[in-house]
């Protein structure tokens, strides 16, 4: 199976255990964000450095059932009740079936093998990508945060604002920024408009890494913040990972009620290994 990834494993456990009816392995330890997503478990006899042999016929092993545990979690959560030779692996052809579309979030089913020929070439696919997420609290918390400042600096042209320092692991994926002014604590007052401030630019700082790279060139007296919309009606793309452009504002509207949002969700991995100054840097008049 052609597979784009981030990172994948290949561990081979030698040779099943002769004349016992059970088989537990138990792979690794890893942290709770190195846990898997997908694991692919597939079996092979008589074939291993014998040039001439099919590489791509597998063996069954007249396997009866097959799951994985994550701690003391089980995927599936029901045994599977399989029987190659009466034809009795509905189950396990059905998760190879469906791996395209959890993998690829897609409604497409791809498999390049039918049920028929799914005997001689079995995969065991089993899908952990969708664990609960309790079980990640051990070592990732997921929040948001709001934070409030006070007031932008009169008469300076650029403002930087120092938000927080924090771990890595942390570290935002998607910063939201938005201005009012005379509208807190008033009832009457719409609270979903907002100030453009005449912002001029506005980036965010990760230690050294900015996002976006380049500075937005912004004029909202001109109409001129088609980059400040674009990234507004991309942030549910990228949060939701789908191809649905989704807004509650038009262009126009935006003017009056624009939320500033920096997408630093695909900040490079290496940048993970510390700890990590959030600022914000406005530009305005």
């Amino acid at each position: 199976m052609m597979i784009p990834f981030r990172r994948w494993e290949l561990h081979e456990l030698p040779a099943l255990t002769q004349g016992f009816t059970i088989e537990i392995w138990s792979v690794k330890t890893c942290s709770a964000l190195d846990s898997p997503r997908y694991v692919i478990v597939f079996f092979q006899t008589k074939i291993a450095d014998i040039l001439h042999e099919d590489v791509t016929l597998l063996d069954n092993a007249n396997i009866k059932s097959i799951r994985l545990a994550l701690n003391s979690d089980y995927y599936p959560q029901e045994r599977m009740l399989l029987d190659f030779s009466e034809d009795q692996y509905a189950d396990a052809h059905f998760n190879y079936t469906e791996f395209n579309k959890s993998y690829h979030n897609c409604q497409e089913k791809r498999s390049l093998v039918n049920f028929a020929e799914f005997k001689s070439r079995p995969k065991f696919v089993i899908d952990c990508s969708r664990r609960h997420i309790g079980m990640k609290s051990s070592t990732v918390d997921i929040k948001w945060e709001l934070h409030e400042l006070p007031a932008l600096t009169q008469g300076f042209t650029i403002e930087i604002w120092s938000v927080k320092t924090c771990s890595a692991l942390d570290s935002p994926r998607y910063v939201i920024v938005f201005f009012q002014t005379k509208i807190a604590d008033i009832l009457h007052e719409d609270v979903t408009l907002f100030d453009n401030a005449n912002i001029k630019s506005i980036r965010l700082a990760l230690n050294s890494d900015y996002y976006p790279q380049e500075r937005m060139l912004l004029d909202f007296s001109e109409d001129q913040y088609a980059d400040a919309h674009f990234n507004y009606t991309e942030f549910n793309k990228s949060y939701h990972n789908c191809q649905e452009k989704r807004s509650l504002v038009n262009f126009a509207e935006f003017k009056s009620r624009p939320k500033f949002v920096i997408d630093c969700s695909r900040r490079h991995i290496g940048m993970k290994s510390s700890t990590v100054d959030i600022k914000t840097n406005n530009g305005n008049n």
